[in-house]
């Protein structure tokens, strides 16, 4: 849309520059896009036009009720467009906040132009004062509104007429109630007024039993056919991530990419927790934020940056500061909504992400650090809210990060884990603990989310923090990358058995990378396809005084099969009587790959159609991929 007038300045003065010409037909105002074609609006469009029929023959109104962002801008202009195409006069206006307090501005706008182009039309006089163009009394509202029904009475005797009002919610108070007015008095005078307006938005516009279009997003196939015309070289997962965050909103799934780096677009480089918002963006979605009670602000920065929508949580973190009924203005404002009495959620994505962005970075970690007092007694999500309030190293933190991360990947979400693991690290000192995050990232990485991409530079990260000797974190990606980037299975063997050698004896059967180290290794062995290469496993296994069970259970029954004996598959047995309440992908795939030669796959169907299901979330790609082929082999 073109930038409004000076308010000083009316449409139609000399110099003001606003008229734009339809033939003989005249908008004050334009809209830009009309000519474009629309993705995945035809009801709508088709609504417009059933519209604009009956207005050009009898006359009325309609709203287009939408979100911020969601199209009713677009199709206005499509409307303006058809209409003019058609022969219809056009007088067009928008609701601009800044001019709300400019009593008629809006009707001025409106009018002005078509008075001006039009010599036969003479104004009432409360009209003319109204406009400013004549002194006297302030007239009333509905003297007002009789005036401009003539007005438009007489434009419409010449050629039907469309009156097209974008955002009626920012008319000032007095244009809003005299075209609420005029609206339900346009019937037989063969012109129509179209606006648009945000759901439940505090207006003068009362739209109260008049015809109503509610513009929906976007569907998904919509969505992505838009992201494909607008940005072709988006891959498919920064594409879904985007759809994701967007939910069908057309201005989001327009700006979004914006903001993105080209590697990010790529998905060379990672995304951000939070998307960052374009400034079109900030503008659509936090102007309803910016009005709010600073309280209100608050809770709904604490809402945001928690994430849970508990609203328990919520109580505990702004103890002291306020109370939960400062949210009342922002779910009046349709912004939240209390799903139930325990549970708040924004009601878009954007919105969530337009109150983080407003917010300054003291305010954030302060925010953070109150929720990781309301998470007390769940220490991961505590140990999240403490790494993000520190803005400096803090090793008892990054500790706490650390553990947290286990626990997220046995949960199934490698990308989360790598992400805190990942802020563990920044968090770290520099120095050998540093480089052990760094790299047990990136075996995390490889293991969970299938992507190789980043193992190589968070590997020479690890090597440049702590020069020397690497880790067995370092071992484990290092090995997981030669494997499955380049299939180079000796080099794979030679690294991890080399890295094994160097740990203290006897080994600590609850030491997970020494765990990871091993099963990686059993993996090794086996796509080498070579007797001699396990020796060097079972070597490593001997030096355990308790060889951890699925560990032993796998070299009998994957790896040498035919020697299976009775009690390697009893255990086996029990691990797979157990997946039913199993969340960890990594444990149901081995588990799986323990039974897969001797026919028990079967009995890990189930728990493999969990993971290939978290697999098409986008979740453990590697494990999904895994599960898929040994779904394969039992069918």
């Amino acid at each position: 849309m073109n930038h409004p007038p000076d308010p000083g300045q009316l449409p139609g003065q000399p110099g003001s520059g606003e008229h734009t010409r339809f033939g003989d037909r005249i908008a004050p105002w334009v809209f830009e896009g009309g000519d474009e074609p629309l993705v995945g609006r035809g009801t709508d469009l088709d609504r417009i036009g059933a519209f604009l029929g009956t207005a050009a023959r009898t006359g009325g109104p309609l709203l287009l009720l939408g979100e911020p962002g969601v199209g009713k801008t677009a199709l206005l202009a499509a409307a303006v467009s058809r209409a003019a195409d058609h022969g219809m006069h056009v007088v067009a206006t928008a609701g601009v906040e800044y001019r709300a307090r400019l009593s008629y501005s809006g009707l001025g706008q409106l009018l002005e132009a078509a008075v001006e182009n039009q010599p036969s039309i003479v104004l009432a006089d409360a009209l003319a004062v109204a406009l400013g163009r004549k002194d006297g009394p302030a007239p009333a509202h509905d003297v007002v509104a009789d005036a401009v029904l003539s007005v438009i009475r007489e434009l419409s005797h010449h050629r039907p007429t469309l009156l097209a009002v974008d955002d009626v919610q920012w008319l000032d108070p007095a244009s809003a109630l005299v075209l609420s007015r005029v609206a339900r008095l346009l019937a037989g005078t063969r012109a129509g007024l179209l606006c648009t307006s945000r759901p439940e938005a505090e207006s003068f516009f009362d739209h109260g039993g008049l015809p109503v279009h509610d513009v929906a997003p976007l569907s998904d196939a919509a969505s992505e056919d838009l992201l494909v015309r607008r940005y072709p070289a988006l891959v498919l997962r920064v594409r879904r991530r985007l759809m994701a965050e967007a939910q069908g909103n057309p201005l989001a799934l327009l700006e979004l990419p914006v903001a993105l780096s080209g590697s990010q677009q790529a998905a060379a480089e990672a995304l951000p927790e939070r998307l960052p918002l374009s400034r079109k963006l900030q503008t659509a979605f936090a102007s309803r934020i910016t009005g709010l009670p600073a309280a209100t602000r608050y809770l709904l920065l604490l809402a945001a940056l928690d994430g849970s929508g508990d609203l328990h949580v919520l109580r505990r973190a702004a103890a002291g500061r306020c109370s939960l009924k400062h949210l009342g203005p922002a779910e009046r404002a349709q912004l939240i909504r209390v799903a139930d009495p325990s549970v708040v959620r924004f009601r878009h994505s954007l919105t969530q992400a337009a109150v983080v962005e407003l917010s300054t970075s003291d305010q954030g970690r302060s925010a953070h650090r109150e929720l990781a007092r309301a998470w007390e007694d769940v220490p991961e999500r505590q140990a999240w809210h403490l790494a993000q309030a520190a803005d400096a190293p803090e090793e008892h933190v990054a500790a706490l990060l650390e553990r947290a991360a286990s626990v997220i990947a046995r949960r199934g979400d490698g990308s989360a884990a790598v992400v805190a693991l990942l802020r563990a690290a920044d968090l770290t000192p520099a120095g050998p603990e540093r480089a052990r995050r760094l790299a047990r990232a990136a075996y995390t990485g490889a293991n969970l989310t299938g992507d190789l991409r980043d193992v190589p530079r968070l590997l020479d990260d690890a090597r440049r923090t702590a020069p020397g000797p690497g880790s067995l974190a370092a071992a484990v990606a290092g090995s997981a990358y030669l494997l499955n980037g380049a299939g180079d299975i000796d080099t794979a063997h030679s690294l991890l058995s080399g890295a094994i050698a160097l740990q203290p004896e006897p080994y600590d059967p609850e030491d997970t990378t020494l765990a990871e180290a091993l099963h990686t290794l059993l993996m090794v062995c086996f796509f080498g396809g070579r007797p001699g290469l396990w020796s060097q496993f079972d070597a490593t296994a001997a030096k355990y005084p308790a060889v951890p069970e699925l560990l032993s259970t796998a070299r009998s029954t994957f790896a040498d099969p035919a020697r299976t004996g009775p009690a390697d598959l009893a255990r086996l047995d029990a691990a797979i009587a157990e997946l039913a309440h199993e969340s960890d992908p990594l444990r149901i795939v081995r588990v799986a790959i323990a039974g897969a030669y001797v026919d028990r796959l079967g009995g890990c169907a189930e728990g493999l159609h969990r993971v290939v299901a978290g697999g098409r979330r986008g979740e453990n790609i590697t494990a999904a991929i895994d599960a898929l082929f040994l779904l394969g082999n039992h069918a």
